[in-house]
């Protein structure tokens, strides 16, 4: 009963006693002594969990015997002592229910803008949820511009320009939701080396290796790279202006070097193929005291053939740009 403002409370005897009295007479005067303690730590509930997990066995051992009191029953037994071993199979981390961690910068390394990817080394492409059908942009490493060779008395001889990647430009390919696709992206073509001094005779340069082949095999494509560029060759009477070299399918090839007697000084050698996705490399149109010709710029482009000088060693050709993938969803 409420008497006034004093708050009561009835005793096993009957009578009523105020309260105050009873927290004098030792009663629990604050929350913990009614066992109400602090809030559980992190610590505390991930040790509760575990507790828990590792109690499993003991948990179905009960149920099996309560199973069997119930004279096991199949629909108890099997089923919900299945179940339970079901959820005490799980690990005891995130990772058990197949929480991982974040993709790295390794996997991420495809550079996912707004819906395209762009891989300029090897890699591996997952088709997203949803999607049937991908775009496809790339090409061909380029090819290797064509060393010079050396002066001899009387003639030089310049390299040839490497030709450019076969490429592909937004072809659609089918493709399955989770399907991987393997990337290979083909490598620049080397640039030869210029021919060694050899004198009043002369010598020929070596010519640039070819451009790699680009490839995804799961949906058949396959981007040849372009030929390296021809060598130039004075070791004879005349000069031998070195050849071009051929660029992948319907792609642009290099130019010629070119060769002649030594009153001129200098020869180009020649241009690099453009490709799609970068121009080809230039030649030193001039030499005197040094000089270089320059690599394929972008992807997929051939380097510029090594120039003719009339002070004596050939002059090396240069390299040609890797090739490139682009895949738009």
């Amino acid at each position: 009963m409420w008497g006034g403002a004093t708050y009561e409370q009835r005793l096993e005897n009957g009578n009523w006693q105020p309260w105050v009295k009873l927290l004098k007479t030792g009663q629990q005067s604050t929350l913990a002594d009614y066992g109400i303690t602090d809030g559980a730590s992190k610590t505390d509930l991930q040790t509760a969990v575990n507790n828990l997990v590792a109690g499993a066995p003991g948990a179905l051992n009960t149920l099996q015997e309560l199973a069997a009191a119930l004279g096991n029953d199949q629909n108890f037994a099997a089923t919900i002592t299945n179940q339970l071993a079901g959820k005490a199979s799980k690990a005891t981390t995130l990772a058990g229910y197949g929480i991982g961690d974040a993709q790295t910068k390794t996997q991420s390394d495809a550079r996912y803008f707004q819906r395209i990817a762009r891989f300029t080394s090897n890699g591996q492409f997952t088709v997203p949820d949803g999607v049937t059908r991908i775009y496809v942009s790339g090409c061909g490493g380029g090819g290797g511009g064509g060393g010079s060779g050396a002066s001899s008395a009387s003639v030089m001889a310049a390299g040839g320009g490497g030709g450019a990647g076969n490429n592909v430009m937004r072809q659609d390919y089918p493709v399955r939701p989770g399907q991987v696709l393997n990337i290979v992206i083909g490598g620049g073509g080397s640039g030869g080396l210029g021919g060694p001094k050899n004198g009043a005779t002369g010598s020929a340069g070596i010519s640039g290796t070819n451009g790699g082949t680009t490839a995804i095999a799961e949906i058949g494509l396959s981007l040849a790279g372009g030929n390296g560029g021809g060598a130039g060759n004075t070791n004879g009477i005349w000069a031998n202006g070195a050849s071009p070299g051929n660029g992948g399918p319907g792609m642009a090839p290099g130019t010629i070097g070119w060769s002649g007697p030594t009153t001129n000084m200098c020869y180009p050698g020649g241009l690099g193929g453009n490709s799609p996705f970068g121009g080809g490399g230039s030649t030193v149109g001039w030499y005197w005291a040094g000089g270089v010709s320059q690599t394929g710029a972008g992807f997929g482009s051939g380097g510029g053939g090594g120039f003719a000088g009339s002070d004596g060693g050939g002059i090396a050709g240069a390299n040609g740009a890797p090739g490139v993938i682009f895949i738009e969803w």
